[in-house]
């Protein structure tokens, strides 16, 4: 038997096995996804940001674990877990220069900000014009 057709029988296994069993195929997932959580995420960080895990948590220390706009920490839970999420990795999109580490509401702010700039003087007299009313 060639090479080709020994991949080609072991990917067709694969795919009925996944088919016939996907909630043991779900937790199997889960399961290496939690034992290997730190490699994901350093490959996660390297390939998005250019850092390291390391890197990560040297700057969480240098923040004291809170986001570097409004001094608190996350709150956000994980989806369907009683787990916090990590700090964002805040960046300049058109640098890819990392900037600081957000919680996921003032990184929001901050990309609603940076996309209506230009309206930030419009946005300033709305809200000083109500004010006044």
């Amino acid at each position: 038997m060639n090479l080709e057709k020994k991949r080609e029988r072991q990917r067709e296994y694969a795919r009925k096995r996944r088919l016939s069993n996907p909630e043991a195929i779900r937790a199997s997932q889960k399961k290496y996804g939690e034992r290997n959580f730190e490699l994901r995420k350093n490959i996660m960080l390297k390939l998005r940001f250019n850092i390291t895990i390391d890197d990560y948590k040297l700057m969480l220390e240098k923040q004291f674990g809170v986001c570097k706009i409004c001094n608190m920490p996350e709150t956000a839970k994980k989806n369907n877990s009683n787990e916090v999420r990590m700090l964002c990795v805040d960046h300049d999109h058109k640098t890819g220069k990392v900037r600081g580490l957000l919680c996921g509401n003032c990184n929001k702010a901050l990309g609603y900000y940076e996309a209506n700039k230009p309206r930030a003087q419009e946005f300033e007299k709305y809200l000083e014009e109500a004010i006044k009313l």
